[in-house]
């Protein structure tokens, strides 16, 4: 028997009631501290539920004084909430009718066990929301102190746990044990150290605060740079202290990260955390989005089937408006005209009319949420595919999918190997403030001697980032010459002269640079919505639609949206690429909250599960970091940390999906030890699990890389004929393992 195709127009709000997690101590604690988290709950309404558990090694039962279930049912009794027990770590919650709506607070305390094991990562999550959606995954470490060496200096650099827009954060630089004159660098990274979000200046605030600790600040660079001397009148027990507090500029950008850094360490520290890393939540402004969507269950059909279009408002909120329908390929697959079927579907539909001059539908606040059109296949089908696009919507709401697209059959594509070795091709992307800046000052395309070098080493892909608003310098403009040509350049390079293969990487974290600041796509009234990224990945993929060694990675490192958001803009864009253009190209999706594999169940476990690509040559990408808080400011690995990938590896097996992993880092083993252990069993893992791993691309290729940065591959002085390879290269070398069909 054959099925139908169901196919969904929704005019979506995001009206559903939030809960949000909060970590209200450090991330950093110490044996003997406790743990405490908030459940904060926004319009909870009787009957929603959601999963909360916790993971991660610094999550084990001997690890604390109380059971996580007990915990659970300590703070829950009387409040209104139901616990249905799934194992010891995870259960699910569910609100009553006398839910009291107040925050939830949970504490633990860590115990002090005298075994020595390390830095240990804690995650409490919050996962397959029922009637609600869910934010955010806290994060904690757990320092070994218990056995901490008698007179050892120690370092570690922690937070208070607050990120929410205009609040406090408190860092404070923790020592045991300083040894007198001694100096390190401090400074903060990442988009959210950007000075438009703090009400102060960093360098500012840490020549107060190292005055106040009896130390000396000498300002680095940039603003956000700088020394610190422990002079012989510090003490231990009046530590560095500062308070920055975070601006309300009721702009939407989504959760952004910012990490404080310690670096430039001397030997001989016991060093607990170098880094600490602030989330800073978006709470002055909530991104909402209504916009039209087409879904369709299945991609492929054959003569004589039912094909239904439905219009569906699944939302509480009145919603009025209009979009046009048309149909941008072979409306020959049916029976009747697009027309004469939206025609016959309106007769018995209420509140809804159509204006066949047009193609357009139009909805009152009287419809009934309900709309579906009948589209019957010829007996023989003919042509290779048809296409439907949404445009040109008025009333409340915007575009949220565009496009969906039915093959006749399933459609060719040329199969990509079943395992690479690659690395990140990095220097176009640099300088995201500088827009579109010079290359050359501000970014670099790097040379194809780079490229010759690792191909001599046996990397056969190569991951190309670039910034999206330097390619395309006005949103639904043509490409930029110039720019266009040097990605041409490298790609056809790579592709063409050589015969590797090449994943072309638009790097701006969901985001596009305009009015001077770079906004979230699809937030509700802003400049980028998604129909430009759409647009932007038409133009793309139409280049390189007769290239099969191209890939196409839609977004590095998606931030600001939901998951659920995300999902719907890269559906919308991977949908855009096979309906708008013949391209069949292999498509890398990644997640939103810089896609870690470490932490996708806690983000994008429940968003992706039938993530769909409707020519079915898509994979996940996912990127990760083996330091602590797997964010790759430093080139530490943590104890275990190769059992990152091991959830996310098992979540790919049980929902069908394979993945490759977009960014890694090696570091120099001769300095980071630990790393020798852990970078091997990542690497091995990967390649003892092929059924899910297609390959990997190590970041830190390019010749503008500092000598001293720690996931350099680049050989000493770019020497690329010197014979003498940089540390991490020369370890990374004996993971080179391809395969190929």
């Amino acid at each position: 028997m054959k099925l139908p195709i169901i196919a969904s127009l929704t005019p979506k709000s995001e009206s559903l009631p939030l809960i949000e997690i909060k970590r209200l101590t450090p991330a950093y604690i110490d044996e003997g501290d406790d743990i405490s988290f908030q459940l904060y709950f926004f319009q909870p309404k009787a009957g929603m539920s959601f999963e909360m558990y916790a993971a991660n090694k610094g999550s084990r039962p001997s690890n604390y004084d109380t059971e996580y279930l007990d915990m659970v049912d300590a703070v829950i009794a009387g409040r209104g909430i139901t616990s249905e027990v799934i194992n010891s770590n995870r259960c699910r919650l569910t609100l009553t009718d006398s839910f009291d709506g107040k925050p939830l607070v949970f504490t633990r305390t860590v115990k002090e066990d005298t075994k020595t094991e390390g830095l240990q990562q804690g995650d409490i999550i919050l996962a397959e929301p029922i009637g609600c959606k869910i934010k955010n995954v806290i994060s904690f470490w757990i320092n070994d102190t218990s056995t901490t060496l008698p007179g050892a200096s120690t370092l570690r650099v922690i937070d208070d746990g607050k990120s929410f827009e205009g609040e406090d954060v408190q860092i404070t630089i923790v020592t045991e044990y300083m040894i007198p004159n001694t100096r390190m660098r401090f400074y903060c990274v990442n988009e959210g150290s950007d000075l438009d979000n703090w009400d102060d200046v960093f360098r500012d605030k840490m020549a107060a605060a190292c005055a106040d600790a009896n130390c000396t600040w000498e300002n680095g660079v940039s603003p956000n740079d700088g020394y610190i001397t422990f002079t012989e009148d510090y003490d231990d027990n009046h530590p560095i202290t500062f308070t920055r507090t975070i601006k309300e500029d009721y702009l939407t950008e989504g959760n952004e990260q910012v990490d404080f850094i310690l670096s430039e360490i001397p030997d001989g520290f016991i060093i607990y955390n170098s880094a600490t890393s602030v989330f800073i939540q978006d709470s002055s402004r909530t991104p909402e989005y209504i916009g039209w969507q087409i879904n369709l269950s299945q991609n492929t059909v054959s003569g004589g089937e039912l094909v239904v279009l439905g219009i569906v408002d699944k939302d509480s909120l009145d919603f009025t408006g209009s979009v046009q329908i048309e149909d941008t390929g072979n409306d020959d697959f049916f029976v009747n005209s697009l027309a004469t079927d939206i025609a016959a579907a309106v007769a018995y539909t209420s509140g809804v009319t159509f204006d066949a001059a047009t193609m357009t539908i139009t909805v009152s606040s009287t419809w009934d949420r309900s709309f579906f059109i009948d589209r019957q296949t010829k007996a023989t089908v003919t042509g290779n595919k048809y296409a439907i696009r949404l445009k040109n919507p008025t009333g409340q709401s915007k575009i949220k999918i565009a496009d969906e697209v039915v093959f006749n059959g399933s459609p060719a594509v040329t199969p990509f190997p079943p395992y690479l070795s690659g690395v990140n091709i990095s220097g176009a992307e640099f300088s995201s403030s500088a827009m579109p800046g010079t290359d050359g000052a501000n970014y670099f395309w790097q040379k194809t001697e780079m490229v010759d070098y690792y191909a001599s080493k046996g990397y056969r892909w190569f991951r190309l980032p670039f910034r999206w608003p330097r390619l395309q310098r006005s949103l639904f403009g043509g490409f930029d010459a110039t720019e266009e040509a040097k990605l041409d350049n490298m790609v056809n390079y790579i592709t063409n002269t050589l015969g590797h293969y090449c994943l072309i990487d638009p790097h701006d974290y969901g985001k596009y640079y305009v009015n001077g600041e770079y906004e979230v796509i699809g937030i509700k009234e802003g400049n980028v919505n998604p129909e430009a990224f759409y647009d932007f990945w038409e133009r793309l993929a139409n280049k390189f639609k007769d290239n099969p060694k191209v890939q196409f990675g839609l977004m590095n490192e998606p931030l600001g949206n939901t998951p659920f958001d995300w999902r719907d803009y890269a559906k919308g864009a991977i949908n855009a690429i096979r309906a708008r253009t013949d391209a069949v190209n292999l498509v890398t999706v990644p997640g939103t909250f810089y896609t870690g594999a470490h932490n996708w169940l806690g983000y994008n476990d429940t968003a992706f599960r039938n993530f769909k690509d409707p020519a079915d040559n898509m994979i996940i990408e996912v990127h990760q970091y083996l330091n602590p808080g797997s964010s790759g400011n430093n080139g530490m690995c943590d104890l275990d940390a190769h059992e990152r990938f091991v959830d996310f590896t098992n979540w790919c097996r049980q929902y069908g999906f394979q993945a490759m992993l977009g960014e890694f880092g090696v570091s120099d083993v001769n300095t980071e030890t630990e790393c020798n252990t852990e970078i091997t069993q990542s690497m091995q893992y990967m390649q003892s699990n092929r059924d899910v791993w297609r390959g990997y691309t190590l970041w830190g290729a390019g010749a503008q890389w500092s000598g001293t940065y720690h996931y350099r591959l680049n050989p000493p002085h770019n020497d690329y004929d010197s014979g003498t390879d940089s540390p991490q290269m020369d370890f990374a070398e004996q993971f080179i393992f391809n395969e190929f069909s």
